[in-house]
């Protein structure tokens, strides 16, 4: 009988619902044991309001109803193509993965979405909100807030949204539950408005969860109505508190997901809680040492690295630097990195905005004129400019903050800028500095992610025991598409940079697939043996090395350097306007 793990993704602008089948070498009792095949695959797009907007408002209901829709295609597609073969398949796990942050007020009684939360956040009244908390608190409260809770006091996390939405009164309504879009999913297939538990890594991505012990902040609630803590899921590793369906019988003719999706219903069949989209994709790409840098660049950009640090650990705590987050995984794992609102969408804007065409030099498409450049003959020109920057002085330098700063600095009103235009500025030298931008705060991120991971290192047998050259694994769509960009990330920053085969595309899902394999595994096992994240071999595809076929490496590091500088000397320069 085939075995098959279910990964689904939500993510903020399509849903995908993978099939993964698990090849073994044996009893499915070790990681070493097993491989995974993407068997089926199935996706569908939606509207995301909270990325467009200034509102932070999901479509909630019709994210739920597509991903019903994915998966029941990708149910579909196995029973027709064993149906075909004649042979029988279980699904033996089924995990989650979505945006974070992402909350939803939930009434208990109707299972009614009142009000929803999430990431994107820019709405004045909640930024004025962080504004109050950062004064009630004090620069040292608010330090220590942050140790705690791994992430700032920004729009983008759950406390000043929810200290506006209760703003209007102080009275707390208990029907009200809080809920994140996976927990919806998995209440609805089990006949319930609400689940009482929530991963560490979804309470983490909020920003209320005390990262080192895995409970929620108490000053963190403080500043909420009394008795928030009751309409607040208990965060849990989701590997120890694996959901099975109690096998009803006349929950079996009344509830229409038995009918719809009776796999799921079947003895020996387990769902696990979501898990942040960010933790998934590490893990996927393969990053799960210190000494491998997970690097994703889509419509936003990311740099994080999944360290083990256990809850209530008994080594020195952490220290982290201010501009980075710290999100906990698991019972065993941290994610440290910090991200950018805008990674891809920076190409796709000066694409746009300079209207270069998707086609090349040679292309023979009827929409190319004689005065239109093609974006990959601009490209071509970009690598051209490459070879020869180590010997001037960049004059045109880029701000990539087109919808607001995350990290390093963590301004939700900051604004893109674009400094040193002159006559003989063109389309190329604007490409390549919008570029060089997401770099040079990528770097910013990766330079304040050193010291703990030396920290991590000297304070860990476990890591201690893992070696290698630090690398940067690229995944991402637009890194994976653009070779230039992975050859500046690469010289920029002294680290290989690679594409593996496995990891590269839908990362996410197979992180999911990883995961709860793993949860799977130990909940299994007839030991009290720690399942760790062993290092999977990569399978490298492309490698960008540092200053390949560039001039002096010398040189080119006086070039970023510099270029560094003067675009922190321009954020500083411009921030008082925003």
């Amino acid at each position: 009988m085939n075995q098959f793990v279910l990964a689904i993704d939500i993510g903020s602008s399509s849903i995908r619902c993978s099939a993964y089948r698990i090849e073994t070498n044996g009893p499915l009792k070790q990681s070493d044991d097993y491989v995974l095949h993407l068997e089926a695959k199935h996706s569908s797009s939606h509207k995301m309001q909270c990325v467009s907007s200034e509102t932070s408002k999901i479509p909630a209901l019709q994210v739920l109803e597509q991903v019903d829709e994915c998966l029941d295609k990708s149910l579909s597609s196995l029973r027709s193509f064993h149906v075909e073969q004649k042979r029988k398949f279980q699904i033996l796990c089924v995990g989650i993965s979505s945006f974070v942050m992402n909350l939803l007020a939930v009434n208990i009684d109707t299972g009614d979405i009142v009000e929803s939360f999430t990431y994107a956040c820019r709405e004045d009244i909640v930024i004025k909100k962080v504004t109050e908390l950062e004064s009630t608190l004090g620069e040292q409260r608010c330090g220590d807030l942050f140790q705690r809770t791994g992430v700032p006091l920004h729009s983008a996390y759950a406390l000043p949204q929810l200290c506006h939405y209760y703003s209007s009164s102080s009275k707390l309504d208990h029907k009200i539950k809080f809920q994140t879009l996976s927990s919806m999913c998995l209440a609805r297939w089990q006949n319930k408005t609400y689940l009482d538990q929530i991963s560490y890594s979804e309470a983490s991505w909020t920003g209320l969860l005390d990262v080192s012990k895995g409970t929620w902040d108490s000053t963190a609630l403080s500043f909420l109505p009394d008795g928030i803590q009751q309409c607040l899921p208990i965060p849990v590793d989701p590997s120890q508190n694996p959901i099975s369906f109690s096998h009803d019988k006349n929950l079996e003719k009344s509830h229409p997901y038995h009918i719809k999706l009776p796999e799921l219903y079947q003895e020996g069949t387990v769902l696990y809680l979501g898990e942040g989209d960010g933790a998934c994709a590490n893990i996927g790409s393969k990053c799960t040492s210190f000494h491998r840098i997970a690097m994703t660049i889509g419509t936003s950009a990311a740099v994080r690295v999944c360290l083990p640090y256990t809850i209530n650990s008994k080594s020195s705590p952490i220290t982290i630097s201010k501009g980075l987050f710290c999100y906990r995984i698991n019972s065993n794992y941290i994610l440290v990195g910090g991200a950018l609102t805008d990674g891809g969408s920076v190409v796709e804007w000066i694409q746009s905005l300079l209207q270069l065409q998707n086609f090349s030099s040679s292309s023979s498409s009827s929409d190319k004129t004689i005065k239109s450049l093609g974006f990959y003959e601009c490209m071509q020109q970009v690598q051209q400019l490459m070879k020869y920057q180590s010997n001037h002085k960049s004059k045109l330098i880029v701000i990539p903050f087109l919808s607001g700063e995350r990290s390093t600095g963590f301004r939700a009103h900051a604004t893109g800028c674009i400094f040193g235009v002159t006559r003989q500025t063109t389309p190329a030298k604007f490409v390549k500095a919008c570029l060089e931008g997401v770099v040079l705060r990528l770097y910013a991120i990766v330079s304040l992610m050193l010291p703990i991971l030396q920290q991590i290192h000297d304070s860990n047998a476990r890591a201690k025991d893992q070696s290698g050259d630090m690398v940067i694994v690229a995944s991402g769509t637009a890194l994976e598409k653009n070779s230039v960009w992975r050859q500046m990330i690469a010289n920029c920053m002294g680290y290989d940079v690679i594409l593996d085969k496995e990891g590269r595309t839908e990362s996410t899902s197979r992180g999911i697939a990883r995961i709860i394999t793993l949860a799977y595994l130990e909940n299994i096992r007839s030991t009290n043996d720690t399942i760790f994240f062993q290092d999977e071999p990569l399978l490298v595809v492309e490698r960008s090395a540092p200053n390949a076929s560039m001039g002096s490496q010398m040189q080119d590091k006086d070039y970023w350097n510099t270029l560094r500088d003067k675009q922190e000397a321009l954020i500083q320069a411009v921030s008082s306007l925003w």
